[in-house]
């Protein structure tokens, strides 16, 4: 028995305060503008008493330099280039300890990151720069969008090519948006056959050099998402118009247009 318990000791010792074990990163809700919302969950075991203080101390922190500097784990990061997306509701969120062992002295930490990831836009002509978000968007044909993702955004570690390596312990998860066509892939990710990328619900990759990586689908905007889309940009329009430099002029001839017509049909 304290053959065992020794050999336990030992092993624990084997183990740095902080091992890293596994990361995913999950891309869902991919908007017509090329925006996305982003999960990164990001686990690790956490050895000693000391560093379950400091785990449980990040609960009142929202700062992800706090879990990179204190963990000094390579993977708590942000793996999406926050130079080339404009991050929106960002939130840090550790979740309790788990699966705690009391002979290895041991517990299981969990950090999940959340937010969202848009186009970064000219502030001066509000017009999308060109490269930012994680897709770029195009309408090439009526109601219909073509998707493409950038993959220069995703900030992952690369060969010298700038080719994205994913470990066995590192997972690209894609969530395309229900319903889609034309979906291309490249590299097709495993348990996923040509003939089903239009249909699955997520595509996952990992253990895995992204060789030339690209993701394509068609999404084509309903009849009536395009009707109330038209509206509502007249709307926008006319009240742009109406808080610009001749907004009262443009009333009040408007006004008397309306007023005009509705005098001559009541005179005939």
């Amino acid at each position: 028995m304290k053959k065992l318990l020794l050999l336990l000791l030992l092993f624990s010792l084997s183990f740095s305060d902080f091992n890293f074990q596994s990361a995913e990163v999950t891309i869902s809700d991919i908007g017509q503008d090329g925006s996305a919302s982003v999960k990164e969950s990001i686990k690790f075991s956490v050895s000693g008493t000391y560093e379950r203080s400091l785990y449980q101390k990040g609960f009142t922190e929202n700062e992800l330099s706090y879990w990179a500097t204190t963990t000094n784990l390579d993977e708590i990061k942000l793996h999406i280039d926050a130079n080339k997306v404009d991050i929106r509701d960002f939130r840090v969120k550790p979740q309790p300890l788990k699966g705690c062992n009391v002979f290895l002295d041991m517990c299981q930490g969990e950090l999940i990151i959340e937010y969202s990831a848009h186009p970064q836009v000219n502030k001066n002509n509000s017009e999308t720069i060109e490269g930012t978000g994680l897709f770029s968007v195009e309408n090439y044909k009526p109601r219909t969008y073509r998707h493409s993702i950038n993959s220069e955004v995703l900030s992952f570690t690369t060969t010298e090519q700038g080719d994205i390596i994913l470990d066995d312990r590192v997972y690209l998860i894609v969530k395309p948006p229900q319903p889609r066509s034309n979906t291309e892939v490249n590299p097709m990710p495993d348990d996923v056959d040509e003939g089903q990328l239009d249909y699955v619900e997520q595509l996952v990759w990992e253990d895995i050099i992204l060789v030339k990586f690209s993701l394509n689908f068609d999404v084509e905007e309903s009849l009536d998402e395009e009707v109330m889309d038209f509206f509502t940009d007249l709307f926008r329009n006319a009240v742009a118009t109406m808080e610009g430099e001749y907004g009262f002029a443009v009333v009040a001839i408007t006004g008397i247009l309306i007023g005009s017509y509705v005098y001559l049909k009541s005179k005939k």
